[in-house]
């Protein structure tokens, strides 16, 4: 009975360890992970930041609803939470429904605020997040493909030393935790030694697969 408990403990510490690997089931870039928290917390006092900021721009007039949506861009926040809550703001001022907020607004409002402080410090900004996931997707989806090549560019074309290849891939666009788990397949087939060139085929993948991520990143960052 001990050994069967045994067995199920290590298959489940397995299974949750294959979920946490690059790439694998349920996995997420740590800075995508960290923005969702965030988001999550926003999403709680949305309908309090909304009138917070509607009472200012209606009601105190010490900023207008174009400079609010024009400071937006800075925010820390997420494109659809950040919509969301300018037009709340906009229906606000539309309906005429604006006011000050109540003691226990206001409590839950600075509570909300606090929280996502502490939560951003060192978080990446929405784009920064959006474009390493992005990159990301693509290097899960022709992980091996990437992986041979490098490996027959270092082994076999010599194009390319290990060494250097480590170095380049920091400036890879993707996340620390897959550029990490990438070369670490470079490094095996290295070692295995064999290092056969890609197809015509798989070359074709790979390519269309680069170019529609830097069409995606470059429409990322043309984004207002």
């Amino acid at each position: 009975m001990k050994t069967l408990i045994l067995i199920v403990t290590l298959a489940a510490g397995v299974q949750g360890a294959m979920a946490q690997a690059p790439c694998g089931p349920g996995w997420k870039p740590q800075s995508v992970a960290a923005r969702e928290r965030i988001d999550a917390v926003q999403n709680e006092t949305l309908e309090v930041e909304a009138l917070y900021w509607a009472y200012r721009v209606a009601i105190l007039r010490d900023i207008t609803y174009e400079a609010l949506v024009s400071a937006s861009k800075n925010w820390l926040m997420s494109e659809e939470p950040k919509t969301r809550l300018l037009s709340m703001v906009r229906r606000h001022l539309d309906n005429g429904t604006a006011r000050e907020l109540t003691p226990e607004e206001r409590q839950r409002y600075q509570a909300g605020l606090r929280k996502v402080r502490q939560m951003s410090k060192g978080a990446k900004a929405p784009k920064a997040s959006l474009v390493e996931a992005k990159a990301d997707e693509t290097t899960c989806s022709i992980f091996e493909l990437e992986a041979r090549y490098w490996a027959w560019a270092v082994n076999t074309a010599k194009t390319v030393s290990m060494q250097q290849l480590s170095v380049d891939s920091r400036r890879w666009p993707g996340s620390m935790e897959v550029n990490t788990a990438l070369m670490g397949k470079v490094r095996q087939l290295v070692s295995s030694g064999v290092t056969p060139p890609l197809s015509a085929d798989e070359t074709a993948r790979k390519a269309a697969a680069k170019k529609a991520l830097r069409d995606e990143i470059e429409a990322i960052k043309a984004r207002p």
